[in-house]
């Protein structure tokens, strides 16, 4: 997966991630996975089909801290 910044500070990143690791999607307001019913099964996030596309906030972003079912995710729910 690759990730490219909205800042001038870095232009682009690559990560092997999880199929089921949750992103908060900013347009949908919600969270994203490439497996959502695998996300909802290990974190209880409910969550959107990942798109080619989508801007994802950073954890970190104010926007980002609510679940589309209400849950609070901090990042770190292993």
């Amino acid at each position: 997966m690759s990730f490219k910044s909205c800042n001038n500070k870095q232009t682009s990143l690559q990560a092997e991630i999880t199929a089921d690791h949750p992103f908060f999607v900013k347009e949908a307001a919600c969270w994203a996975s490439l497996n959502p019913a695998a996300t909802e099964l290990h974190y209880g996030i409910c969550c959107q089909p990942l798109q080619r596309g989508d801007v994802c906030l950073l954890p970190y972003d104010p926007d980002a801290v609510t679940c589309c079912n209400g849950t609070q995710w901090d990042g770190d729910n292993s």
